[in-house]
Order: C-alpha cells, then structure tokens, then sequence
C-alpha cells in the first residue's frame, strides 16, 4: 500500500466515502487491494479482471482500522432505491469485517432515497456468504451457472437488505 493511499483512512475503525480523493489515488488504492494476491483469486472471474471501475453508477467506500487503510466498499447504483455492495478488505482486516461490514450499511442508509441494499455472492466463496449474513443480508435467490472462473461455471448467491430490515434490526 503506498503513504497516498495510507492518508485514505481515519485513525478508527470507519468506513467514508473516497469522493474527496483524487480520482488517481484512489484508483490506486482500489487497484492495489483488488489486486493484492489473497484478494485477487477470490474475486477474478473469466470476464472481468479485478480492478478499479471508473463509471458514473460505481463509487467507493474507503474501510479503515489501526489508523490505515483496510479495505475499500464498492457500492454500484442499480437506482436510486437499490444499492449493490461488493467488499474487499485487506487479510489483517478480517477481525474489524463485521464492524466494517455494518458501518458501511449504515453508511449507505443514510440516503434516504436508498431503500435496499444487495450483493451477488460467488457459489465457491462459503466464507464471503457467511460474511454477508453476518452482517444482516438475507438470502434472496441464487442463480445457477451465472459466472465463468477458471474456465468452469458457478452460481451466485444472491443477496440483500431493505431498509425496513435494518432499520428493525439496528432499534
């Protein structure tokens, strides 16, 4: 991770929007965590090589703990009212994922226009989907054969939150 990069996380255990940042800093901070090589086999797919996504619908959450920066929220506006969610947390962060995981969601329902939250989970990735229903998603499907990786097929599981749902389950 580089100093610039580093500058992108607060002293606690947060998650912030990347807004701020220059577009250059905080593609490399995206690219170097999607990138990094515990991550990068994780969430590569035959189609879409991991790595930073300039377009207008994608921005970024940075996540930070121990006063850097431990992983970044992907968040993609389908509209207005549903959100999509994708994490990526540097391996020294798994103990902080869950805090990280619902202040991102809080993070996300402050807009008021944001009625749901949803994520798409590969078949191959048990701890990724335990991760998202440990942090209040709910399985909604799966869709079979829905993404190429290595050559082969998998399913995704599929998965979200109302803002009903976490507004219960946060009173």
């Amino acid at each position: 991770m580089t100093a610039e990069a580093t500058k992108l996380c607060a002293t606690d255990c947060s998650v912030h929007s990347l807004d701020g940042h220059s577009g250059a800093t905080v593609r490399a901070a995206v690219d170097a965590l999607f990138k990094h090589p515990r991550i990068a086999p994780l969430i590569a797919h035959d189609h879409r090589a991991p790595g930073f996504i300039l377009h207008p619908a994608v921005r970024y959450l940075g996540a930070a703990a121990e006063g850097r920066l431990a992983g970044v929220f992907m968040l993609i506006e389908g509209s207005p009212l549903d959100i999509e969610i994708h994490a990526a947390l540097m391996p020294w962060a798994v103990r902080y994922s869950r805090a990280l995981g619902r202040a991102c969601l809080a993070e996300v329902f402050r807009d008021p226009e944001v009625m749901r939250v949803s994520t798409q989970v590969m078949a191959d990735l048990p701890s990724a989907l335990n991760y998202c229903l440990k942090v209040g998603l709910r399985r909604e499907g799966f869709k079979p054969d829905a993404c190429a990786k290595g050559g082969r097929l998998v399913g995704l599981h599929l998965l979200g939150l109302t803002r009903e749902q976490w507004m219960a389950k946060e009173s």
